[in-house]
């Protein structure tokens, strides 16, 4: 008795079909088809057919049974050769299909798209920072130079922006800078030297309270 009617006696045995026994098995009606026909020809090359009938014959509850393995043929060169063809080496050139590119061309290619995003990104990134604080060329109209003795809290606020929230360092001249309006909080400004455009100024009033200094472009510019 064949493996194919082996096979197709035990699926008999069990009142099954042809479809119902490829759903149940899990296995392509078209291969069981062929195995109980002993057609391994649609399996193509490789241990497929071995797989699928043994797959078949547990699910049928038969042992298990050699089975002839489709063989693979060699390769040499652009075709495929019988292994037992004694026909010398005629190795064809490898053509390439001008339609798909070559593994280095897609390396290339992969590393321009890379470069390409990349200066996009920072080309936004420049005109995102641009439009941000754009430069002023003039020169700023409001120069205030401090220096204190010791360590003293300030906010400095120049043209609506604040440049600087903290604690003065203690005997180092500090500069900062404004086109339109210059405003400095200090906590006190006792042991405070303000210097405003190269003159030294000497504030009035209460030396120890807290003083706001604000300095306004009056110049019409």
């Amino acid at each position: 008795m064949s493996a194919g009617r082996d096979l197709r006696d035990a699926r008999a045995r069990m009142g099954l079909t042809l479809e119902a026994a490829a759903q149940r098995a899990r296995i392509p009606q078209r291969y069981l088809e062929a195995l109980e026909k002993d057609d391994l020809s649609v399996f193509g090359r490789g241990p497929f057919a071995s797989g699928y009938t043994r797959q078949y014959r547990r699910f049928l509850s038969l042992p298990d049974a050699p089975v002839p393995v489709v063989p693979a043929p060699f390769e040499r060169g652009g075709r495929a050769l019988d292994p037992d063809d004694d026909e010398p080496d005629q190795t064809l050139p490898t053509q390439t299909s001008p339609l798909i590119p070559s593994r280095p061309r897609l390396l290339a290619l992969g590393v321009a798209v890379v470069l390409v995003l990349v200066l996009a990104l920072l080309a936004g990134r420049t005109a995102i920072d641009s439009t941000a604080e754009p430069e002023v060329g003039e020169a700023p109209d409001q120069i205030v130079l401090l220096t204190t003795g010791e360590p003293l809290k300030a906010t400095i606020v120049a043209d609506g922006r604040t440049i600087f929230k903290g604690a003065l360092a203690a005997g180092q001249q500090q500069r900062f800078e404004a086109h339109d309006r210059l405003e400095i909080d200090l906590a006190r400004l006792n042991g405070v030297s303000v210097v405003y455009n190269g003159r030294t100024l000497k504030p009035l009033g209460a030396q120890s309270r807290p003083r706001r200094l604000v300095f306004i472009d009056d110049s019409g510019r």
